[in-house]
This record gives structure tokens, C-alpha cells and sequence, in this order.
């Protein structure tokens, strides 16, 4: 699906994420002889170093709240000109209450603004800015995308191998309508998943007898998966736009290990150099991974407007793209959280 949108602006972007680190050098260090082996071997194929990780008394809503609170202070949005916000997640601190309405209250939106929590996971925020996207106009002008996970808290501790490929952090994208802005477009392809390579068993309500608890993940069908259909999406995107790969100046791209990334630079034929890679000090956190890619690249405000394709891929199974015109100067420092944002219920 490919859809196309000519007065929609970014106006910013920022990442939250726990200031809590887990150094992998540390953890193998730690543990017996078998445990450090393997660590040892996942990091080395992942080129993971360290992640950031939400100790137990932070979870989603804390980093979201966090994330939005200091990108609406960047771009000097008054809370109550805020006319849409979007929470995407698939770790929620709630269901019911939506966790988007704990996060609109801590922000001090108005009760005009209009609040929706999303289930998505690694492509949730370019989901969320579809959402988004399609909904500003003259009267609805200032969405904030709120996306990401804790999925440290869902990847079982024995599952070794994939538990320390997950940290931590949300991100925050501020979309404004601006009839001055450049078009934006995005592509978006969905295969089902129906063999639950990638599954939380934890996270609904349909009984699994005999299933592990938490978050599983068969990495070979999920490595497949993304070495074919992203090139496959980003192609089918730059077709509906009469553009080409070289006319692109940096890809955004999800984090989910090392050598999926470098599988896929040598697919697209692009230079390295384009691909901004922060996996080693984040690990895969999920939809923010792209927020903090932006956040954490090379690129100066003096390097100007770039052509940026951004994608993310994993869960559904699915895959986003967005092209779009992308100001560096718009993006904004990490946030560090070090205590929970929310207030815990017993306070509420």
C-alpha cells in the first residue's frame, strides 16, 4: 500500500531511554563458562556491545512521557496546542486504562486531544505517523507519535540468545499540517505471521498450553524475512516516486543486530556511510530504534535538508518505508530516565 501526503511537516524528533546500561563484556564476566559462550557468540554476529535497560519500576509510559514531554519543550509546544497523540507499543502499562490517556495526563494535554493507543512493534513508529498523517488538516494540526517498548521485561532470562538483543527506549515524533511543506509518502507491505516466528505468548488472552512464557523468536525465519522484503518495500516505494536509491542521501533504518544491516547494505548497493548504525550501544528496541538512529547520526544542522528514506521492519510480519525531506537540526539529544515519569497507581 502507498500513500502520499503534500502539506504534512516533521517538525522534530527525540528518544527516551533508560540511563540503566547492562555491558555484555560485564555479563560475561559474570556467569558460568556455558552461559558466556553463547553470550560471547550472539554478540560478536549481532556486534552488540551494551543496551540500555528499564529497571523495575520503569516501563513503557515512564520513557513515552519522558520522550514527549522534552520534544514539546524543544519545539515549544504548549501542551493544549496538541490536537492528536498516538501511543504504539506492544508492552502497554495498561490495557485498560489505554496507557495513551496516563501519558496525555502527565503531558497536561487538553481533553480536546484526541488519544490513541496503537499495538505495534518494530514498524510501529511509521505506523504511528501514517495514523497521524492521515488525520491532520486545518482543524486537526499538532499529532505527536509516541512509540516503543521494555522488552527486557518480555524475552524470557533463560532464552540467553535473544535476551540480550533487546533494549530498551520510546520514541517521539512531533507531525504538524503546514501547507508550505514538501510531500512525504510512505509504503507499507504486511505478510502474516501465522507460524508465530515472532510472538509474545504473554501478551493476550488466547490460552497457549504448553508455549513458553514471553516474548520467543526464531532469528533464522526472522532473518530471511528482512533481508527479503525490505529491499523489496524500499524498491516498490522509490518506483511510486519516479526516484532511485542514489537520490537518497541516508536511510534510516531499524536496529535489530549487525548483520542484518550489513546483509541489507550490500542488497540495496548502497554506501555504508548512508546507513547510520547504533545497534552495539542500544541493542533492538524495538520502533525506537529509529528515533535513535535519527537522534544519534553524524549529520550536522549544517549539512542542510537530506533526502531520508525511513523503514522498519519485524512484527505482523511487516515492513514501513517513508520518504520524505529531513531537516537534521530537528533532531534532538536522547533523554536519560532514571526514575519512573508516571505516577504510580497508590499516588494516581
Amino acid at each position: 500500500m502507498h500513500s502520499r501526503f503534500s502539506h504534512i511537516a516533521l517538525r522534530g524528533v527525540c528518544a527516551a531511554v533508560p540511563s540503566n546500561t547492562e555491558d555484555i563484556a560485564d555479563l560475561i564476566k559474570q556467569t558460568d563458562s556455558a552461559t558466556a559462550f553463547t553470550l560471547k557468540r550472539v554478540a560478536a554476529l549481532a556486534g552488540l556491545q551494551r543496551r540500555h535497560v528499564a529497571p523495575a519500576n520503569i516501563f513503557t509510559g515512564d520513557l513515552a512521557a519522558a520522550a514527549g514531554e522534552t520534544l514539546l519543550q524543544r519545539l515549544d509546544w504548549h501542551p493544549s496546542s496538541l490536537d492528536a497523540l498516538f501511543f504504539v507499543s506492544q508492552t502497554p502499562d495498561f490495557l485498560s486504562p489505554p496507557t495513551g490517556y496516563l501519558i496525555a495526563a502527565a503531558l497536561g494535554l487538553s481533553p480536546e486531544c484526541a488519544i490513541m493507543d496503537v499495538s505495534s512493534g518494530c514498524p510501529g513508529m511509521l505506523h504511528g505517523a501514517w495514523l497521524a498523517s492521515g488525520h491532520l488538516g486545518k482543524q486537526i494540526r499538532r499529532a505527536l507519535v509516541l512509540s516503543g517498548d521494555v522488552s527486557s521485561k518480555v524475552v524470557p532470562a533463560g532464552d540467553v540468545g535473544n535476551s540480550v538483543l533487546m533494549g530498551d527506549a520510546v520514541g517521539a515524533l512531533a507531525l504538524e499540517y503546514d501547507e508550505a511543506a514538501s510531500p512525504i509518502s510512505f509504503h507499507m507491505l504486511s505478510f502474516p505471521d501465522t507460524n508465530l516466528s515472532l510472538v509474545n505468548y504473554d501478551s493476550g488472552y488466547r490460552p497457549m498450553p504448553g508455549k513458553p512464557d514471553g516474548m520467543v523468536m526464531n532469528g533464522n525465519k526472522i532473518t530471511e524475512f528482512c533481508l527479503a522484503r525490505v529491499p523489496e518495500c524500499l524498491q516498490s516505494h522509490l518506483e511510486q516516486e519516479n526516484a532511485s536509491l542514489d537520490e537518497v542521501d541516508v536511510f534510516f533504518l531499524h536496529q535489530p543486530n549487525k548483520m542484518i544491516l550489513n546483509g541489507l547494505q550490500r542488497r540495496l548497493h548502497v554506501d555504508s556511510s548512508k546507513i547510520p548504525m547504533i545497534f552495539a550501544n542500544y541493542a533492538n528496541c524495538s520502533s525506537a530504534s529509529l528515533p535513535i538512529s535519527i537522534c544519534t547520526s553524524s549529520f550536522s544542522p549544517e549539512s542542510g535538508s537530506l533526502r531520508a528514506m525511513f523503514c522498519a521492519f519485524g512484527s505482523g510480519l511487516s515492513v514501513a518505508s517513508l520518504l520524505a525531506d529531513w531537516d537534521p537540526s530537528r533532531a534532538f539529544p536522547l533523554v536519560m530516565v532514571d526514575a519512573p515519569v508516571l505516577p504510580s497507581p497508590e499516588h494516581a
